[in-house]
């Protein structure tokens, strides 16, 4: 179970006592397109980082993350394969202090099962992010896709 907070997953995994481990599947600097520009809150041709994860769970295949952020903001392939995202980019002085989250579900493509370790057609809980350090600079575009197996989300809620 994962309580909603602005928080890593690979540090949540360690509080929880479970050993995560990182496969950078893809790594790439590129120049902001138009689309990406708008969503992250950048100028157009603004160096941008997207990255792509296999994130394990003692020994088995967690989830999918593809993040985007801004090049000044994103930890190196190495440091990725040795820490979470938030962690990285804090050693950059860059902490996220908000975030808008959607949560959802799909159903794996071929090649999302093969990473997970699962059937095609195996269902996903999905979570898309975007954090906000405290200025309102937008430093993280996260597209994320878990086992819904073995990934749960908890919930506080509060009466009015």
């Amino acid at each position: 179970h994962r309580k909603i907070a602005l928080s890593s997953l690979y540090d949540d995994l360690l509080s929880d006592g479970i050993t995560p481990r990182t496969d950078v599947l893809s790594y790439e600097v590129r120049l902001a397109d138009a689309d990406i520009a708008e969503e992250l809150g950048c100028a157009r041709n603004d160096e941008i980082v997207v990255i792509e994860r296999l994130r394990w769970s003692d020994g088995h295949p967690l989830a999918i993350m593809k993040n985007t952020l801004p090049a000044d903001c994103a930890p190196t392939l190495t440091e990725l394969t040795q820490t979470g995202l938030y962690r990285g980019m804090a050693e950059r002085g860059v902490k996220p202090m908000s975030a808008i989250q959607t949560v959802g579900a799909k159903v794996a493509s071929e090649r999302e099962a093969d990473l997970l370790h699962l059937e095609t057609g195996s269902p996903l809980l999905t979570a898309e992010r975007t954090a906000f350090t405290e200025d309102g600079r937008i430093v993280d575009l996260g597209k994320h896709m878990y086992d819904a197996a073995r990934y749960q989300v908890t919930f506080t809620l509060l009466a009015e």
